[in-house]
């Protein structure tokens, strides 16, 4: 574990448990206790972040901040932030509200001794995660290790986050797996006092028309300047790492660094995109490169490691981000610029959504139903939905009407936005990005710190602001790497084989479609585009599968429906036969046989079958 913890409570304080959670002799922990609150801090030991006190103040800060942005100007004061003491110097400048500016991916927990008032602050996208409980109404306790919060409190299922996840990869809104534990939102602010506990959220994405009042060229000048200046305030003057792949957003951080102090790791199928386009980036800029091909890893140990690390939210199949961390980590004292969520940021990409080119239309009420009902269909990416009874037992299919309660609160946060741009930027930060794309680079900050260039909050406000037309498939953020960095531009991407041109949109969807034919005929995706292959191959051949996975006891209340398959083992069989619909049955039942027995202690009935074939 990693991060803040502590508690505003008269009863039972937080300790770290090193038995119970993930720990290595990296980190080193500071703690202050009062009469009512506790707030801990545990970091990489040489990262230096600590307890900040003062006669008034008790500051602990995690993460780092950059500067303090002006919204208005999209102007920026340079004013780094990385502990406890230098944002108490913060406060001391320029008071309380400048958190709210402050550009950076963070979590503050504030103690006011005079006022006995505990605040905590997550940043505006809600990097970090944070995790909290009340009991009751007699204590809040919070960390960033949900693990900690079981010292005081059982945790019990919530169906509906379970069903959730097994729907979309992650759990909506501010919704967890456990009851009455929740998510700390981006932007949000919480205030526990002797009042109570109160919430608000003091920035959201402005809404925005995105109306042209510059030349083409002026915005890739502008965005050029601002995407520099992200990359190279958070780049280390020791050793950058980046994680390289064939996409856009690695290649334009790797291109603006030109291979200074620059290691770059990647993974991938042999032969796929991903390693053709890394192997080919990495030689163009001569970095130190390794490519991580995992033979001879215990997945088992693994897999159950990842999801410790991450609170059960990360995947087990991306076991690979935990490994490649592990060696990131041998480079010493070093970073990972991150060039991750770029899509989200700078333009859906058309096969996204399914939908047409609508950038720059306005939010009609016909149109937002519209897409509502599809984007719910068509957001599952693959995972069986909930309401599956083919897959899953009453206790998941009888959530799904309040799973769809949960989508429609994102949804309408997200119709806030003016035009379909605006609007699809909202929804990928509120759920894709926050909850699949955080976690993964949670895992890896849990070793080197990861700083995120795209998530800097001037080239947010930029592409928020931009004529959706050019950030329809990415068009100026590929027109950038085309134009002012062709060195990268040349080497063939992760999608298509070519080099990066304006109209890859285009190109992108021609394989897409291909490639979904191929799945109807009963094919494969092609070498190229199958990227990911090899963690379902290290999850299916290895021996030791059955060991994390739950034996076949039936309940009621079970989770998954074996009326189909009959047993777990049978599952196994068939999804190492190559049965597309058991490999996706069987990664969610190794996922929550990890959960159950971490947080749940074997409580949660995993199987079901219909009463009437026994």
């Amino acid at each position: 574990m990693q991060g803040l913890y502590g508690c505003f409570s008269m009863n039972k304080k937080i300790r770290i448990n090193h038995a119970e959670t993930a720990f290595s002799e990296q980190y080193v922990g500071y703690e202050w206790n009062g009469d009512k609150c506790q707030i801990g801090c545990y970091d990489l030991a040489w990262r230096g972040n600590a307890i900040f006190e003062t006669e008034e103040f008790v500051i602990a800060f995690f993460g780092e901040g950059y500067g303090i942005v002006d919204d208005d100007t999209n102007s920026i004061e340079d004013y780094p932030v990385r502990t406890g003491s230098e944002l108490g110097k913060l406060l001391t400048d320029k008071g309380e509200k400048a958190i709210e500016s402050l550009n950076g991916a963070f979590v503050v927990a504030i103690y006011d001794k005079k006022n006995s008032e505990l605040k905590i602050y997550n940043d505006r996208f809600g990097i970090y995660p944070v995790f909290y409980t009340i009991i009751n109404d007699r204590g809040f306790y919070f960390s960033q290790d949900p693990m900690l919060l079981r010292q005081v409190k059982d945790f019990e299922p919530d169906y509906i986050g379970i069903s959730e996840y097994l729907s979309f990869d992650y759990c909506l809104e501010d919704r967890t797996f456990f009851k009455n534990v929740n998510y700390i939102l981006p932007a949000q602010r919480i205030i526990v006092n002797k009042n109570g506990i109160s919430t608000d959220t003091y920035w959201e994405l402005p809404r925005c028309n995105g109306k042209k009042n510059k030349s083409k060229k002026d915005y890739l000048g502008e965005l050029n300047d601002l995407y520099r200046d992200a990359v190279l305030c958070r780049k280390s003057t020791r050793a950058n790492i980046i994680g390289l792949s064939g996409g856009f957003d690695s290649r334009l951080i790797l291109a603006i660094l030109d291979g200074e102090n620059v290691s770059s790791f990647n993974f991938g199928c042999p032969n796929s995109g991903d390693v053709v386009g890394a192997s080919a980036l990495a030689k163009a800029y001569n970095t130190d490169h390794h490519y991580l091909n995992f033979a001879g890893l215990d997945y088992t140990d693994i897999a159950r490691e990842t999801v410790i690390r991450t609170g059960g939210q990360c995947h087990h199949e991306e076991f690979y981000q935990l490994a490649a961390a592990k060696e990131k980590y041998k480079i010493a004292q070093s970073v990972e610029l991150a060039g991750i969520g770029g899509d989200a940021i700078s333009g859906q990409k058309s096969n996204f959504t399914g939908l047409i080119p609508f950038m720059s239309a306005k939010m009609t009420k016909r149109r937002k139903e519209k897409h509502k009902k599809r984007l719910l269909k068509d957001i599952t990416r693959g995972r069986q939905p909930a309401y599956d009874t083919k897959y899953y037992g009453p206790i998941i299919t009888n959530s799904w009407e309040e799973l769809k309660k949960d989508y429609n609160k994102a949804i309408n946060e997200a119709e806030k936005g003016i035009t379909f741009g605006n609007y699809t930027m909202r929804l990928k930060l509120r759920s894709i990005e926050r909850r699949i794309t955080m976690p993964s680079m949670a895992i890896t900050d849990q070793f080197i710190p990861v700083r995120l260039p795209v998530y800097d909050y001037r080239v947010v406000n930029f592409f928020n602001s931009l004529p959706q037309t050019y950030r329809y498939g990415q068009r100026l953020y590929i027109r950038l790497i085309q134009d002012y960095y062709p060195k990268a531009a040349a080497c063939p991407h992760s999608e298509t084989g070519r080099p990066v041109r304006e109209s890859h949109c285009v190109t992108t969807d021609f394989v897409t479609v291909l490639n979904f034919i191929r799945g109807k005929l009963g094919g494969h995706k092609t070498k190229y585009t199958n990227i990911f292959q090899f963690a379902d191959d290290a999850m299916l051949e290895n021996p030791s599968l059955p060991n994390i996975v739950y034996s076949d006891d039936i309940s009621e209340n079970g989770i998954f429906n074996l009326d189909k398959y009959g047993t777990v083992d049978n599952i196994i069989s068939l999804a190492r036969n190559g049965d597309n619909a058991a490999v996706k049955l069987l990664k969610n039942i190794i996922q929550f046989s990890i959960i159950n027995d971490v947080y749940f202690d074997g409580r949660i009935s995993m199987y079901y079958k219909s009463w009437s074939q026994e």
